[in-house]
C-alpha cells in the first residue's frame, strides 16, 4: 500500500458513518475550498484514489525518470489541495526507481486547512534535505517571487485545477513564461467530463499549436476528440515538446459496439428507476456488452467479397447456400441468433477471428437476400479484444492496433498491420467469414438472472442492498468461539479466525495467499455449517476451484452429502448419482441420536482438557511477560529504600534503634500538654499566664525534653528550641516549642512509616517474583507433557470431529423426508421451471431439499441451472477465487445469501474484461451514476470491491489474513513474501516449511542464466530458453519417475512451442502452459521461462512488470520443491528495478547463490 493510500484509508476511517456512503455530497463534489478536517477527509475518501490513478498515469509517460529525478529538481504543486500530486510523485518514484527527493516543494493553495495538511503529510514522507514552501494564495494572486526556480529541473503539477473557471489562464501563463528557467515539465490532469477545454487553452497560451497538442491523433480527432484529460509536456528554452495527450472521451473507434450499446440504453427509462435499479441496470448492461463482445459461434462460413466504388465490402449471402439455409432458418427460431461477420487470420494452422462486426438480429431480420447484399466499410470492423489479449497484448497495445487499422484503406494493409503486430508468418485466405452468433452462454446465465433482480426483491437493509450501494452495515451477526467449532484438520490461529469470522460476520473478506490452506478453511466452514444447521453454498467462477473444495471436503467425509451442482453434464454425472447414492442407503440408516451425544460428549471433554492445558501455557506466557515488570519494580523499590536511608541518616538511626510506638507515645504526651496549654492561654487569661504561670510551664516543658533519650535531645537541637526558662518570653513561645518538638517526632514517625511501607512492598514484590518463578519453573518442567497432552487432544478432536460430522450427517439423512429429496431431484437436469406460476413451488421444494442437503457447491455461471433466484435462500454464500471473479456475476449469488464470505488473493491474476473504460462510463452516464465512483466493474474484482465495502462496516471491518505458508520451499515463498505480500499488503507470511521437508535436489530457487534471442518483435519465442527448459524437465523426469513437473511462461507463443518440444513419452508427466492456465495448480518442480532478452521490445518486459505483475507471483508459487528460472539475468537487471517483480526476482535469486 502506498503512502497516499494509507492517508486515504485513515481519512475514510475518521469520517462519521453517515458521510462514508457519499463523501462527495458533503463537499459540493470537491469544487469549493475545504474548510475543516471533516471536509478534508471527505475529499480524500471521494477523490483520493482517482487523483492517484491520474497522476500515476501521467508520470508513467515519462520514460526517462532516472534522468529527470536522479539529480537535483524541485516541484511546484499548483492548487495543491492536500498535496496529493506531490505525494503521488514520491510514491511513484519509490516504486519505479531509486529516486532523489526534491530539493524543494512549493505548495500553492488558498485553503489554509488543506495546505497545512499537505505540509504535514509531506513532512512525514520527506527527510530534512527537502524544503517545503507554503504559498497560501489563489493562483491569480501568485507573484514571481513565490515560485522562484532554484534547481535545473522543475516539475509543475496542475491536478484538477486548470478547469476552474475563475482562474485567469492568460495571467497564469504569462507568469509561467517569465519563470521558464532550466528544464520544466508540466503535468496537467483534468476531470472526466466532456465540457471543459481549459487544458487545451492553457497549452495554446504557452505557444503550443493545435497540431502539437493533438499529436498522433491529428486528422482523426477533428471535432469529435472530446477534451484533454491528461497533458504532459516539457519546455526547455525555446524547445517545447508534447510528451503525451489523452482525451475524454477517447475516440470511439468501436462504433459497432457503441451502436449496439446505445440501442440497449435507449430502451431504459432512467427516470422510472430507483437508485438500486440503476445500479442493477449498470451491471446488466456491462454483462450484455461482454456477451456481445465474446459471442458463442459454432461454425464460420467463408464468403468471397467485392469492393464497390464506395470502397465497401459487398457480400452476397446467397453465394453460400449452406450458410443461407442456416440464416433463413434462424429467422424462424424462438431465440434467434445475431449475425457475426469476421476477418480471420491463420497462424500455425489455427484460425483467429481478429476483426468482427455484429448485426443484431433485429437489424438484419428483414433483409431480402435475393435483392439485397450485405455492405460493410472496413472501418466498421472492430478488434476482437479477447483474441488479441490471447497474444499477450495489453489494452494500450490493442488500442494502438485498432487505431492503425482504422487508418488503412484496404484489406491488404490491414493484414500487414496484423503481420507487423502479431506474427509475420500469418496468412489470410482473402475471404470474409459469416456465422450466427449467440450471446456468450456462460454470461447469458448471469444476464438472465440480473434481469430478474430489481428493487422489489432487494430488501432494504439486506446484504445485497448494502453491497450494491457500498453502504455501511452492522457486520456482527453471531458470537461463536473456538469451543463451538468442530475441526476436520489441524488449523493455525489465522485459519481458525477465518472460520469463526465467517460465522460471526455478515460479510467476511479473507486473503488466502498461495499455500496458506484456504481450501482447508472452506472445508472446516462447511463441516461446522452442518453442525450449526446453516445452509451454505460455495461458488466460484473457476470449475477447478469448486472441484478442489469438494475434493478437500471428501477427504474427511466421502458420504456424498456435499453436493456439486453445475451445468447439465455435471448434474447428470455427479449431482444426481450422489443424490441417488444417498437415497439408496437412507432406508438402512438408524436413529443415531445416542451415538451423536456420546461422540459430542467425548469431543467436549477433549476440548476441555486441551483448553485447560493451553491455559497453562498461556498463563506461563502471561507470567513471563509480567516478570520483567515486577523485577523492574523490585529494583526501583530497592533503590528508593536505599536512597531514603542514605539521604536521612539521623532518621534512619531512630528507625533502627526505637520502636515507632515509643516515639508515638512521646508525641502523644507532648500533644496533650500542648492542647492543655492552648486552652489556658487564651483571652484575658494570657496576661495572667504570662505573669504567674509562664516560668512553671516553661520549666515543665524543658524537664520533659530532658527526659528524652540523648539522641532525641541531640536531634531537637536542629530545631532551635529555647533551652533556658528566660528565653520563653510568653505562652506563645512555649506553645511553638511544643509544636516544633511534636513536628520533629512526627517527621521521624512519617519516615519510619514510609520506609516500612516501601519495605513491605519490596517483600511482597519479592514474594510474588518467587511465586511466579516457581510457577514458571513448574510449567516449564511439565511443558513437554502439557504439549503432548494438547497435541494428543488436537488429534483426538480432529478424529472425534469427523465422527461427530459423520453421525450428524447420517442423523440428518435418517430424519429426512425421501419425498423432499425426490421432489427436488425431479427438477434435474432439464425441468427447472421458468413460468412464473411454477416458481413458487420450485422455491419451496428447493428449501425443503436444502434443509437436508445444507452444504453445496456450484460455479457462479451455472447456479441458475439448479437453484431458484430466491432472496436469502442460503444462510451463507462462500465465493472462492474472488480475485478472478467480476462483480456482476456475484450479484445473483449475494441475493441468495444472508452472509457472504469472499476469499481470494489480490496479488494473483485478476478477472479479464473485454469492456473498455469509455463504454463503462457511457453506461454510468446514461444511468446518472457518474458520481458513484465505487462502481468500477472493469477495474475491480469482486475481492477488491468487497474489501472496500467491508471497510464501510460499523464493526468487524477488517479483512482476515491467512498468514502462514505450508506449500513451497522457504526460498521460493520468500521471494513472494518480499516482492508482493510485505510491500503491497503489509502481510508478512510466516513460512512454516523447512529445508528438510523437500527431498528432491537441487531444491529452492535456481536461476539458469540463458541469453538467447526473441524470434521477432511480435513472436514471443526464445528458442534458447525452450531448449534449456526442456533439457531441465526431461532430465528431472527421467531420474524422478514419481514427481510432477510444469513449465510456465508469461507468453502464449512460448507455451505452445514448449508443449510441442516435450518428448512424446513425457507429455503425461510434463505440462507446459501460460501462467493463466497454471493458476490454482501446483507441481513438485516448476520451470519459469521468461522469454524477454536483449532484442525484445521494451513493451514485453513492461507488460510483465506493469500490466500483469501478479503473473510472476503466480508462476513462482506453483512450485513446491524447486523453481528453475530460465532467463537473461543481465537484461532484466538493466530493464527492471527492485520495485518491480522481475527486477526483484533477479536480485533475490542472486542473493541466494
Amino acid at each position: 500500500m502506498t503512502g497516499l493510500q494509507n492517508i486515504i484509508e485513515t481519512a475514510y476511517k475518521n469520517l462519521p458513518s453517515e458521510k462514508k456512503l457519499k463523501p462527495w455530497s458533503y463537499i459540493n463534489h470537491g469544487v469549493g475550498l475545504l474548510k475543516n478536517e471533516d471536509e478534508l477527509n471527505c475529499y480524500l475518501s471521494a477523490y483520493g484514489k482517482m487523483h492517484e490513478e491520474k497522476i500515476h498515469s501521467a508520470l508513467s509517460t515519462l520514460t526517462n525518470i532516472e534522468e529527470i529525478f536522479g539529480g537535483q529538481y524541485q516541484v511546484i504543486d499548483w492548487g495543491c489541495g492536500q498535496g496529493l500530486a506531490s505525494l503521488c510523485l514520491l510514491d511513484y518514484l519509490k516504486e519505479n526507481t531509486k529516486p532523489n527527493n526534491p530539493k524543494k516543494i512549493i505548495l500553492i493553495e488558498p485553503s489554509k486547512p488543506a495546505i497545512t495538511k499537505a505540509n504535514d503529510y509531506l513532512k512525514a514522507s520527506l527527510d530534512n534535505n527537502t524544503k517545503v514552501q507554503l504559498v497560501d494564495k489563489t493562483l491569480d494572486d501568485i507573484i514571481l517571487s513565490d515560485i522562484k526556480i532554484t534547481e535545473p529541473i522543475t516539475i509543475n503539477f496542475f491536478s484538477n485545477i486548470l478547469d476552474i473557471e475563475s482562474i485567469n489562464l492568460e495571467k497564469l501563463t504569462s507568469l509561467i513564461k517569465s519563470n521558464l528557467n532550466g528544464e520544466q515539465y508540466f503535468i496537467c490532469v483534468g476531470p472526466l467530463n466532456a465540457t471543459s477545454t481549459r487544458i487545451d487553452e492553457f497549452a495554446k497560451l504557452l505557444n503550443f499549436t493545435e497540431k502539437q497538442i493533438i499529436g498522433k491523433e491529428n486528422g482523426k480527432l477533428k471535432t469529435t476528440r472530446g477534451t484533454i484529460k491528461l497533458l504532459v509536456f516539457k519546455i526547455k528554452g525555446n524547445e517545447i515538446q508534447i510528451i503525451k495527450s489523452i482525451y475524454y472521451p477517447p475516440m470511439p473507434t468501436n462504433k459497432n459496439y457503441l451502436h449496439i450499446l446505445q440501442k440497449e440504453l435507449n430502451k431504459i427509462n432512467t427516470n422510472a428507476l430507483s437508485n438500486i435499479d440503476k445500479i442493477i441496470e449498470y451491471y446488466k448492461q456491462v454483462v450484455f456488452l461482454e456477451q456481445i463482445k465474446e459471442p458463442a459461434i459454432e461454425q464460420f462460413y467463408s464468403y468471397n467479397y467485392e469492393i464497390n466504388e464506395s470502397n465497401e465490402i459487398v457480400v452476397d449471402l446467397e453465394s453460400n447456400i449452406n450458410f443461407l439455409s442456416i440464416f433463413k432458418s434462424n429467422i424462424k427460431e424462438k431465440f434467434p441468433k445475431d449475425l457475426n461477420i469476421s476477418i480471420e487470420i491463420e497462424i500455425n494452422s489455427k484460425k483467429y477471428a481478429v476483426l468482427n462486426y455484429t448485426y443484431l438480429f433485429d437489424d438484419i431480420k428483414d433483409i431480402n437476400t435475393t435483392s439485397e447484399k450485405v455492405k460493410l466499410k472496413l472501418s466498421d470492423f472492430e478488434i476482437n479484444y479477447g483474441v488479441l489479449s490471447n497474444f499477450e497484448k495489453s489494452e494500450e497495445e490493442i488500442d494502438e492496433i485498432q487505431k492503425l487499422i482504422k487508418e488503412q484503406n484496404n484489406l491488404e494493409n490491414i493484414i500487414n498491420v496484423f503481420k507487423e503486430k502479431i506474427d509475420n508468418n500469418l496468412t489470410f485466405a482473402n475471404n470474409i467469414s459469416f456465422a450466427l452468433s449467440s450471446k456468450n452462454p456462460a454470461l447469458s446465465q448471469i444476464y438472465s438472472e440480473l434481469k430478474k433482480i430489481n428493487r422489489q426483491n432487494v430488501k432494504d437493509g439486506s446484504l445485497l442492498y448494502n453491497f450494491l450501494l457500498n453502504s455501511s452495515i452492522d457486520n456482527k451477526i453471531d458470537n461463536l468461539t473456538e469451543d463451538d467449532l468442530i475441526q476436520l484438520s489441524v488449523m493455525d490461529d489465522s485459519q481458525k479466525k477465518a472460520v469463526l469470522t465467517a460465522f460471526n460476520n455478515k460479510l467476511t473478506v479473507i486473503t488466502g495467499p498461495p499455500g496458506s490452506g484456504k481450501t482447508q478453511v472452506i472445508s472446516n466452514i462447511l463441516a461446522n455449517a452442518v453442525m450449526q444447521n446453516k445452509k451454505i453454498l460455495v461458488a466460484s467462477k473457476n470449475n477447478q476451484a469448486v472441484d478442489n473444495v469438494k475434493s478437500r471436503f471428501e477427504r474427511d467425509n466421502n458420504s456424498g452429502f456435499f453436493l456439486r451442482f453445475g451445468n447439465k453434464q455435471i448434474l447428470e454425472n455427479t449431482t444426481l448419482p450422489d443424490i441417488n447414492k444417498i437415497s439408496v442407503i437412507k432406508p438402512d440408516l438408524e436413529d443415531n441420536s445416542i451415538q451423536i451425544k456420546i461422540a459430542q460428549d467425548k469431543l467436549n471433554e477433549k476440548r476441555k482438557v486441551k483448553s485447560e492445558n493451553k491455559r497453562k501455557l498461556e498463563l506461563r506466557n502471561e507470567l513471563q511477560r509480567k516478570l520483567p515488570e515486577l523485577t523492574k519494580l523490585f529494583e526501583n523499590l530497592n533503590i528508593e529504600i536505599q536512597n531514603l536511608s542514605s539521604q536521612n541518616p539521623l532518621l534512619e538511626l531512630f528507625r533502627i534503634n526505637h520502636q515507632i510506638s515509643t516515639i508515638d507515645t512521646y508525641s502523644s504526651q507532648l500533644k496533650k500538654s500542648k492542647n492543655t496549654l492552648e486552652l489556658k492561654y487564651s483571652g484575658l487569661g494570657k496576661l495572667w499566664f504570662d505573669w504567674f504561670k509562664k516560668r512553671k510551664i516553661a520549666s515543665e516543658f524543658l524537664n520533659s525534653i530532658n527526659e528524652f533519650p540523648i539522641e532525641f535531645r541531640n536531634y531537637f537541637k536542629n530545631i532551635s528550641l529555647p533551652n533556658q526558662i528566660e528565653e520563653f518570653r510568653n505562652g506563645t513561645v512555649i506553645i511553638n516549642a511544643y509544636k516544633k518538638t511534636i513536628d520533629s517526632l512526627e517527621s521521624i514517625i512519617n519516615y519510619i512509616n514510609n520506609y516500612t511501607k516501601k519495605d513491605n512492598e519490596l517483600k511482597k514484590n519479592q514474594q510474588e517474583i518467587a511465586t511466579i518463578n516457581n510457577k514458571i519453573a513448574e510449567i516449564n518442567a511439565n511443558e513437554q507433557e502439557i504439549r503432548k497432552t494438547i497435541a494428543s487432544c488436537e488429534d483426538e478432536i480432529i478424529k472425534l470431529s469427523k465422527i461427530v460430522l459423520k453421525e450428524k450427517i447420517e442423523n440428518k439423512l435418517f430424519n429426512a423426508s425421501l419425498s423432499h429429496i425426490n421432489n427436488y431431484k425431479d427438477y434435474l437436469p432439464n425441468n427447472i421451471p421458468w413460468r412464473y406460476e411454477e416458481i413458487s413451488q420450485f422455491e419451496n421444494t428447493t428449501k425443503n431439499f436444502l434443509e437436508i442437503f445444507n452444504i453445496n457447491c456450484v460455479t457462479s455461471l451455472s447456479a441458475k441451472a439448479s437453484l431458484p433466484l430466491t432472496t436469502e435462500l442460503f444462510d451463507m454464500v462462500i465465493i472462492d477465487e474472488a480475485s478472478q471473479c467480476d462483480i456482476a456475476s456475484a450479484i445473483s449469488l449475494i441475493l441468495r445469501a444472508k452472509q457472504l464470505v469472499v476469499i481470494g488473493d489480490p496479488l494473483q491474476l485478476k478477472h479479464i474484461s473485454a469492456l473498455n473504460k469509455f463504454e463503462e462510463e457511457k453506461i454510468k452516464e446514461h444511468l446518472q451514476l457518474s458520481s458513484s465512483v465505487y462502481l468500477k466493474y472493469k477495474e475491480k474484482s469482486l475481492w477488491d470491491y468487497s474489501e472496500s465495502f467491508l471497510a464501510n462496516a460499523k464493526n468487524n471491518s477488517t479483512t482476515v489474513n491467512i498468514d502462514k505458508h505450508y506449500r513451497c520451499h522457504p526460498e521460493i515463498i520468500g521471494y513472494s513474501n518480499e516482492a508482493f505480500y510485505i510491500p503491497k499488503r503489509n502481510l508478512n507470511l510466516e513460512i512454516c516449511t523447512n529445508e528438510n521437508q523437500f527431498q528432491i535436489t537441487p531444491k529452492g530457487m535456481i536461476w539458469e542464466d540463458v541469453v538467447g534471442t526473441q524470434r521477432a518483435d511480435n513472436i514471443n519465442i526464445n528458442d534458447a530458453e525452450i531448449a534449456k527448459s526442456i533439457e531441465i524437465a526431461t532430465k528431472i523426469a527421467n531420474s524422478n519417475p514419481n514427481i510432477s513437473i510444469g513449465i510456465v511462461t508469461p507468453f502464449r507463443h512460448q507455451a505452445i512451442e514448449l508443449h510441442n518440444k516435450i518428448p512424446v513419452n513425457l507429455k503425461s508427466r510434463i505440462v507446459a502452459d501460460t501462467v493463466y492456465k497454471f493458476q490454482g495448480d501446483e507441481k513438485d518442480i516448476m520451470i519459469f521461462s521468461l522469454v524477454v532478452t536483449n532484442n525484445s521490445p521494451n513493451s514485453k518486459i513492461n507488460w510483465i512488470d506493469n500490466v500483469v505483475p501478479e503473473s510472476v507471483n503466480v508462476a513462482i508459487t506453483r512450485a513446491r520443491n524447486t523453481i528453475y528460472i530460465v532467463g537473461n539475468k543481465e537484461y532484466i537487471k538493466s530493464k527492471s528495478t527492485l520495485q518491480k517483480p522481475l527486477g526483484k526476482l533477479v536480485d533475490y535469486a542472486g542473493n541466494l547463490n
